[in-house]
């Protein structure tokens, strides 16, 4: 199944707190769990805040529906705006088939045109295939926050990575 990376628009607010709320129902335990998911107005306010530099929403689609997202955030104090965090997930159906490689290529090119010269993230410990897309796309590990995450009565990591953008 083909899809399309885009920039999102105001039109995108409605399907993409229905994505969010898809992503979220899964439970996964590779995300960092809410309480609930966003309110609509939270997410309208979050989609209107990465519409345009200094920070970016990128859509991926398919037939009309949206399959992927991953937004890219722009400090605004002068001495940290040369990086940017990215966030980024695919619907259930879309993983490991290429999606979320064109969203990082996709966001890589946007952060060059834009002076953004280091995109950061951090992943949980035990997301695997995410450490594995990161490090694929030439994110370096940089480090570690130990037991930065609690469950219950366990622990876990999160790792650090961040990739100079050419």
């Amino acid at each position: 199944m083909e899809h399309v990376i885009r920039l999102a628009t105001e039109q995108d607010i409605t399907g993409y707190q229905s994505f969010v709320v898809g992503i979220l129902s899964e439970r996964l335990e590779t995300l960092i769990s809410r309480v609930q998911p966003p309110t609509p107005e939270q997410t309208r306010q979050f989609v209107l805040g990465h519409l345009g530099a200094p920070s970016a929403l990128f859509i991926a689609e398919s037939e009309g529906q949206i399959i992927g997202a991953l937004d890219l955030t722009r400090p605004e104090r002068p001495e940290l705006n040369h990086r940017s965090s990215i966030g980024m997930s695919v619907a259930a159906p879309f993983r490991r088939k290429g999606v979320g490689r064109a969203l990082l290529q996709t966001a890589a090119q946007w952060a060059s045109a834009h002076g953004i010269e280091r995109i950061e993230l951090e992943v949980l410990a035990l997301n695997l295939a995410a450490i594995k897309l990161y490090e694929a796309q030439s994110f370096v590990r940089e480090g570690v926050r130990r037991q930065a995450i609690k469950r219950g009565d366990s622990y876990i990591d999160l790792i650090m990575y961040a990739k100079q953008v050419e």
